[in-house]
């Protein structure tokens, strides 16, 4: 979940836009063609930007919308809580307030995929496919905050550095709700897709990458319908490997296309390289 903004511009891409929505302002990204819409949930600390390396390549495939919460880019902020639920609702809404029908297919990277799980937990029927971007457990900065390893450390001290929304928002996935939300004990049905960053082993944090490993394996088996796909590199998997998420918006859409009833399977057994 750690934020970075040190994104390479990429010419081709799409350049955003500001909307005013009611009292405020919303950094935008929209392009492509194609139905269903295809929305891209940043992380902690992320604007629409850190979808740069996955922006030009999906716009020619589909209709790809990005944006900017507020109080990241260009957007203005708001004085509602910094919540998972809260910012699901709020996504919803500049959806419906934008003009753009559902059904969508929701991608969220790290914070932004327990969003979006949140979101296409209380309106399903407005959801045709779910991918999780090395999305975190409910319960994973409980656990960083616990954790007495170097990775708990350097995450302490990580967490302790943050200021403005992204402190907010931070603050919010911490005891006595952590990252859960609304509708979490109904979770979405349809097709889903959970890619998990697998990093190589490191003495300093095997603890870590060991307790992650199984979260993320808790996660993708609460969904009926769902598949956990491992990467091999780090968190932020839309830079490093981007064919990867690029090839699994591609599959939920053909998948949705050809026949909505065969989606992606129960979740399947995998072995954790622990």
């Amino acid at each position: 979940m750690m934020p970075t903004e040190n994104v390479p511009r990429d010419s081709s891409a799409p350049q955003p836009q500001l909307v005013q929505i009611k009292n405020r302002t919303v950094e935008i990204v929209r392009a492509g063609r194609g139905e269903p819409l295809v929305v891209l949930e940043s992380g902690l600390g992320d604007s629409w930007a850190s979808w740069r390396p996955v922006l030009a390549p999906l716009c020619g495939r589909c209709r790809v919308m990005a944006y900017s919460r507020p109080g990241y880019g260009a957007s203005s902020e708001v004085s509602t809580p910094r919540d998972i639920s809260t910012e699901a609702r709020e996504l919803h809404g500049l959806l419906h307030a934008m003009g753009e029908e559902p059904p969508y297919v929701l991608v969220g990277h790290s914070l932004g995929g327990l969003i979006v799980q949140a979101f296409a937990a209380t309106h399903p029927d407005e959801v045709i496919g779910l991918l999780l971007v090395d999305a975190p457990h409910p319960d994973q900065i409980e656990y960083l905050n616990r954790d007495t390893s170097a990775a708990g450390t350097a995450y302490r001290l990580f967490a302790a550095g943050l200021q403005g929304v992204a402190r907010g928002e931070h603050e919010s996935l911490v005891a006595p709700r952590g990252g859960h939300f609304e509708g979490e004990w109904a979770l979405y049905g349809g097709p889903t897709i959970f890619l998990c960053a697998w990093l190589r082993q490191d003495p300093g944090v095997v603890a870590y990458q060991r307790i992650r490993r199984m979260l993320a394996l808790t996660a993708s088996a609460s969904y009926p319908r769902a598949e956990l796909r491992k990467v091999f590199c780090h968190h932020y998997i839309h830079h490093e490997r981007p064919l990867a998420v690029i090839d699994a918006v591609d599959e939920i859409l053909a998948r949705t296309r050809h026949s909505p009833d065969h989606l992606v399977g129960p979740s399947p057994t995998w072995q954790l390289d622990l």
